[in-house]
């Protein structure tokens, strides 16, 4: 290869857009270590806790349901926008 053609590859890898699959390193402000029964739930995060939060699922498999916020009256018709299957040892950040 000539030194044209290294500097002009070089440069069209230098151009490609950066795909990454790594989350941001913005600081994760909380780490949630909950216990649940059958049947628990728990609220939407406490604004007070920042942005991102972190939880760790111990023990047996759970099903997690998110849903919009909105008035408790309205619960009942609200269907979950995200469902996960959380195992033993799964983590989940959240943000926003």
């Amino acid at each position: 290869m000539t030194q044209k053609s290294d500097q002009a590859t070089k440069q069209q890898e230098d151009e490609k857009p950066c795909h990454s699959s790594r989350p941001s390193r913005a600081a994760i402000s909380a780490l949630l270590l909950l216990g649940y029964f059958e049947n628990s739930k728990i609220g939407a995060q406490e604004k007070e806790l920042g942005p991102k939060a972190a939880s760790l699922s111990l023990g047996s498999p759970s099903v997690v349901r998110a849903e919009r916020e909105g008035k408790d009256k309205d619960r009942k018709f609200r269907k979950p926008i995200l469902s996960l299957l959380l195992e033993h040892g799964d983590i989940v950040v959240m943000n926003g």
